[in-house]
């Protein structure tokens, strides 16, 4: 008998330790990132504005606008855990090249980053309503779709593929360092990143689901790529990329509008296509940015 209870026993710690580890990974992974930025504008341009709009699901998104020389202007979506300044992308050094190509530039933070609201952190399940809700906001400043250009890295790129069939009538998209499909990704995260062992990942997605609305299993970009086979798209990626492989971006090309590039850096870090070589970045956006902008 005390064989059967110590048995008992020892499978309730078991299941504790499985749903508690389950729901503390899930918490993590889902956190808000709220790190508000301490850089000033100005550092861009002068020409600044802090502005404020609603997701198309109605998240207030909090961010700037950068008005440019030209009639064409460009959103930048950032990744995950980053800010409207999105750092480890260098996104201001971005930004301030294309206001010097004459390009305004809207910049923001993504739902539950920085000052914008939103409770959870969804990889791109949700993100793509904060971009339809930047457009919708500079369409409200006077600027046409066709004049409307998008340029987004990582999780920002899950986000703009993930809504990419109600983007037929913008301009040029550029996708830096994209996943083909979020949940391989995300067991990289919680697996080698966070030292999690794999036989958690099924709780772990469980909790997500059910508890924060997110489901990875359902976050493929690549399937969306059907829907717009007239959209052209320059894709960017680090060769030694080790959070989102190279390969997804290879795989998305391949299901792409065949006038879409690839353009692969020498680089082992993600999100470090910029940093690596800027003069070979800016020359690729550039140009992908004045063609799409003329076809339009």
């Amino acid at each position: 008998m005390r064989k059967v209870w110590l048995f008992i026993v020892a499978i309730f710690l078991l299941v504790s330790l499985y749903v508690g580890v389950s729901f503390y990974v899930a918490g993590r992974t889902t956190s808000p990132f709220r790190k508000f930025t301490k850089t000033s504008p100005a550092v861009v341009s002068n020409m600044n504005e802090e502005v404020s709009f609603k997701a198309s699901d109605g998240v207030p998104i909090r961010g700037w606008f950068f008005k440019g020389a030209g009639n064409d202007v460009v959103i930048r979506v950032s990744g995950i855990t980053q800010d409207r300044t999105d750092g480890g992308y260098l996104g201001l050094l971005i930004a301030k090249d294309l206001l010097a190509q004459g390009y305004s530039v809207l910049v923001y933070d993504n739902r539950a980053h920085g000052e914008s609201g939103g409770d959870h952190v969804h990889f791109g399940q949700d993100e793509g309503n904060d971009v339809l809700g930047a457009v919708a906001f500079l369409k409200g400043k006077g600027y046409k779709p066709a004049q409307i250009g998008i340029m987004a890295d990582s999780m920002g790129s899950n986000a703009t593929l993930m809504v990419i069939e109600k983007l037929n009538d913008v301009g040029p998209i550029i996708l830096d360092s994209a996943a083909a499909r979020v949940e391989p990704v995300f067991a990289e995260i919680v697996t080698k990143e966070n030292g999690i062992p794999s036989i958690f990942l099924p709780g772990v997605e469980f909790v997500n689901k059910v508890f924060y609305g997110v489901d990875v299993k359902k976050i493929n970009p690549i399937e969306k790529l059907a829907l717009v086979p007239e959209r052209k798209f320059l894709f960017l990626h680090a060769s030694g990329d080790k959070t989102i492989a190279a390969e997804n971006s290879k795989m998305l090309l391949k299901k792409s509008n065949k006038a879409s590039r690839l353009v692969i850096f020498n680089s082992p870090d993600h999100i470090a296509t910029y940093r690596t070589d800027p003069g070979l970045y800016n020359k690729e956006v550039f140009e992908f940015l004045k063609e799409g902008f003329l076809e339009n």
